[in-house]
């Protein structure tokens, strides 16, 4: 959905993922005057073009957003565009003011009186602003990948769609998070020698305990949740 920018509203939403998302469903409910600024020209485009194979590591009914669960299986793990169609129905669903094609370029002024800027047409003026672009616009890459011989062929995740594009059969995963395990998988089950490189070993839980899905465990002790006041150690 495409809207006329107002010139000024209470709050403005710099991003329309699941975390804008889901703040512009508590600024509906509360009555509150807002808009959902996004870059891209459709919600959810941010997971539509991640690599072929992504899948989530939590089943589905731990991926909902407030007020719609997330369609299917409770228990299945959902792929890269399942959750983007999902991002899709929900803005849809509750109507919320969107606006795409949105990049924000510069941010400027004070509480009560923000100013957001667009590469054309006039600031949008607000009394509050929230930042919930996410953590993956802007790919990472270390200075030391810039020292590596011209012919070590290099491709970031945010690059990465399936095997097809990695020659050889000697890749090193740079990284021991979720995406870095996930790709490291595909290539070793397509036949590659896989090093999967980490900067501290990490815990890692198994998917099933005891035959019981794990974050069913987890979260019957209480780790799934968190209130707005809690550490981070907190078990409440």
């Amino acid at each position: 959905m495409r809207l006329e920018t107002p010139d000024r509203v209470d709050v403005a939403v710099i991003g329309a993922g699941q975390a804008g998302l889901a703040l512009g469903y508590y600024l509906a409910e509360a009555g509150v005057d807002f808009r959902l600024l996004e870059a891209a020209s459709k919600v959810g485009a941010s997971w539509a073009r991640r690599w072929d194979s992504l899948r989530l590591f939590t089943p589905a009914q731990y991926n909902s957003l407030p007020g719609f669960a997330f369609p299917g299986d409770p228990w299945k793990y959902p792929g890269k565009d399942e959750v983007a169609a999902y991002l899709a129905m929900y803005a849809e669903r509750y109507a919320l003011p969107v606006h795409l094609d949105t990049r924000v370029t510069k941010l400027n002024g004070a509480a009560g009186d923000f100013r957001l800027h667009f590469a054309s047409g006039e600031p949008l003026k607000a009394r509050a602003v929230v930042v919930a672009t996410g953590a993956f616009g802007s790919p990472f890459v270390p200075a030391l990948a810039n020292r590596l011989d011209p012919q070590v062929l290099q491709i970031h995740s945010e690059e990465y769609r399936n095997p097809s594009q990695l020659r050889g059969e000697d890749i090193a995963v740079v990284g021991g998070g979720n995406s870095g395990f996930q790709i490291a998988l595909e290539l070793a089950n397509n036949g590659m020698r896989v090093s999967l490189s980490e900067g501290v070993r990490l815990r890692n839980l198994p998917q099933r305990i005891l035959g019981v899905v794990g974050h069913e465990v987890v979260g019957a002790g209480g780790a799934m949740r968190k209130r707005t006041d809690s550490r981070p150690q907190d078990g409440n």
